[in-house]
């Protein structure tokens, strides 16, 4: 527990040096981004104002050359910040992802829950539908019985009244 801890003061200790550089290293970037910007504008007037010439497309060429340098510059310079950034929001979203992976399992759970809850319910519907089937089908039957016993009763008896 004490390397975890040590390591995580450590990488907070790393994160705080780091933060601190970055206004310094936006601000140096700005300035190199401007001063460039400035120059090649003055560039750009000086060739609307007398065209191209052989002069202007040296010119242009070791501007090209040195802003790729400045770029390459100024993404050494902010490296180690963009990759903390990069750093910390990767934290960050494992663990959003960790806590996603929690409420998905609970979720599955609940949803077989409630699967297991609707099969339920069907069921006994089900044998509620049998069981008045059933009691449906008794019914009837006993009516057929009524109805045979009462035609064969009325039989007997109006047989017995032809006989006597």
């Amino acid at each position: 527990m004490t390397d975890v801890v040590t390591a995580a003061h450590f990488e907070v200790e790393k994160f705080k040096e780091i933060t601190g550089d970055a206004p310094a290293m936006f601000e140096q970037n700005e300035a190199s981004k401007t001063s460039a910007i400035t120059y090649a504008n003055g560039l750009f007037e000086n060739i609307s104002a007398t065209g191209m010439n052989d002069a202007m497309d040296d010119l242009l060429k070791k501007f090209i050359a040195k802003g790729k340098t400045t770029i390459d510059t100024m993404n050494e310079r902010r490296k180690p910040f963009t990759q903390l950034v990069d750093a910390v929001k990767k934290r960050f979203t494992t663990q959003e992802n960790e806590l996603k992976s929690a409420i998905g399992i609970a979720e599955q759970h609940r949803n077989e829950y409630a699967t297991a809850k609707m099969k339920e319910r069907e069921e006994v519907g089900r044998q509620a539908r049998l069981k008045l089937e059933k009691e449906n089908e008794a019914i009837r039957l006993q009516q057929e019985i009524d109805v045979y016993f009462a035609q064969q009763t009325a039989e007997v008896i109006n047989t017995g009244k032809h006989q006597a």
